[in-house]
């Protein structure tokens, strides 16, 4: 608005363009749910809040691509109401589901599940009720800096939206009585899988809250075959020891984490036999003997991947470590 006829054209082009990346993404995002065995945890609520709202704020930006549409359109508050779908859901359902997810890798335990469930549905309920009212205020002519307004057929939206603000606040409460609640009962969400999302990623590998080191040795991801899983094998020599013979000790760990696609619900349960030797060697030879070297520089490593691993390589720790 206020610009010459070619400057609102391309930036209309553009916008729309700027729809295909967007639509190629939300495609991805969805093949992945499809492709793994969802369940509905708060990091997986908060992900499908942001695709939702997500998308709804990109189909309207779509609409303010038309000069038409956006020169009707523009300084009102259909262009808050758009705006503000796409950045919290885009931002901060984003931050947030991740703030979920990775909190046990940090402290070592879970965010209470009923308190974040709780958190989410008042924020997803009430972000609608709140902006959605706008789209409509906005196409009744509505601007946006407004300091009152004499419009009587406005207020029923506006009052709409002020009860989602609301609802957004009792979402915020419940986001911080649900930190409070699981400090307080940090040893009751204490996470002694080591994965507590049967995710079987690298970064669930390794203890929660991670060493100072991350892991003993480097881990090296190989090809992921179509509907099977990561294979990772590394052989690396440990220093700083007195050891037998004259090379250093070596440490090899091979593991797969599976992929939950299209297997049966056994074998996607089943954590068995997930530890084996890439070379075909037998379970006490894939840490090799050292004097010196203490096993327990291995276990906090190992200790949570167990999930991933199996029992049968700690059986190979020569201290007797718990299997």
């Amino acid at each position: 608005m206020g610009a010459s006829a070619g400057v609102n054209a391309f930036f209309g082009m553009t916008s729309m363009i700027i729809a295909v990346p967007t639509g190629v993404k939300v495609f991805n995002w969805l093949f992945t749910m499809y492709g793994g065995r969802v369940r509905f945890t708060v990091p997986v609520l908060w992900t499908i809040g942001f695709m939702v709202s997500f998308v709804f704020g990109g189909l309207t930006g779509v609409l303010l691509a038309l000069p038409a549409v956006d020169w009707q359109l523009h300084n009102s508050v259909f262009l808050i109401a758009h705006f503000h779908h796409v950045i919290i859901p885009g931002v901060l359902f984003g931050c947030i589901a991740g703030y979920n997810y990775w909190f046990p890798k940090a402290f070592g335990f879970k965010l209470d599940e009923r308190w974040g469930k709780a958190a989410f549905w008042c924020w997803f309920i009430g972000f609608h009720l709140a902006f959605m009212p706008l789209y409509v205020t906005g196409l009744m002519g509505m601007t946006r800096r407004l300091q009152h307004y004499d419009v009587l057929s406005w207020q029923p939206f506006l009052l709409v939206a002020e009860a989602g603000a609301f609802i957004i606040l009792a979402g915020i409460i419940c986001q911080i009585v649900q930190l409070a609640v699981s400090i307080r009962h940090r040893e009751k969400l204490r996470d002694t899988t080591g994965d507590p999302w049967n995710g079987r990623t690298l970064e669930w590998s390794t203890a929660s809250p991670p060493p100072a080191w991350n892991f003993a040795v480097l881990p090296r991801g190989g090809d992921i075959p179509p509907g099977s899983g990561i294979s990772c094998s590394r052989t690396s020599r440990i220093p700083g020891h007195d050891c037998v013979g004259s090379d250093a000790p070596t440490q090899r760990i091979s593991f797969r984490v599976l992929h939950a696609g299209r297997q049966s619900r056994a074998a996607r349960d089943d954590r068995t036999g997930m530890a084996c030797s890439h070379d075909g060697s037998t379970v006490t030879e894939r840490v090799s003997g050292c004097r010196g070297a203490p096993p327990a520089l291995l276990l906090p490593v190992l200790a949570r991947a167990r999930h991933h691993l199996g029992p049968d390589i700690h059986h190979c720790l020569s201290d007797g470590s718990p299997s």
